[in-house]
């Protein structure tokens, strides 16, 4: 269970295992190929924001240079932080908490990234951590997002025949 939760085959797995951070985009390869075995992707949200954000992702080497894709994000995998004076570089986004809903232990919390505001991440998060962080409602976090923490899946397209 815990590797199809990370690594889905596809989005309807995806969506049948209940996987909330379920996103659309596109992966781009780098170019030229490095060793690092990473590429780009640009998490669209084509509603409400008018760039794409891009995240360094792992690189398998079995997407094309441009594919629509899916994509999941591993939410044990990712770290809150206060949001710094600095602008979020890299894998980090800015967000605002939107919703804290207490659970005991942990919380069911709800980020809406500043640069994507139609697209929520929702996260279980611990409710100590929170209370550490004084993070309420409202509170500008960074979502730092390490590469391992987003699988990607190609968008299949349904062939009439």
């Amino acid at each position: 269970p815990a590797r199809v939760f990370a690594s889905p085959r596809n989005a309807r797995v995806a969506e049948l295992v209940g996987i909330q951070n379920h996103f659309s985009g596109q992966f781009f390869r780098n170019q030229p190929l490095d060793a690092t075995g990473s590429g780009r992707l640009a998490w669209h949200d084509v509603a409400a924001a008018p760039a794409p954000v891009l995240l360094q992702v792992p690189d398998k080497g079995r997407l094309d240079d441009g594919i629509a894709v899916s994509w999941v994000l591993s939410g044990e995998l990712v770290d809150i932080t206060v949001a710094a004076d600095a602008p979020a570089a890299g894998n980090t986004l800015r967000c605002t908490l939107s919703e804290v809903l207490p659970l005991g232990e942990i919380s069911l919390c709800t980020l809406t990234p500043l640069a994507l505001p139609g697209q929520r991440v929702t996260l279980n998060l611990s409710s100590a951590a929170l209370r550490q962080l004084g993070a309420v409602t409202g509170a500008a976090l960074d979502l730092h997002i390490p590469p391992q923490a987003v699988h990607v899946m190609p968008v299949r397209q349904n062939q009439a025949g």
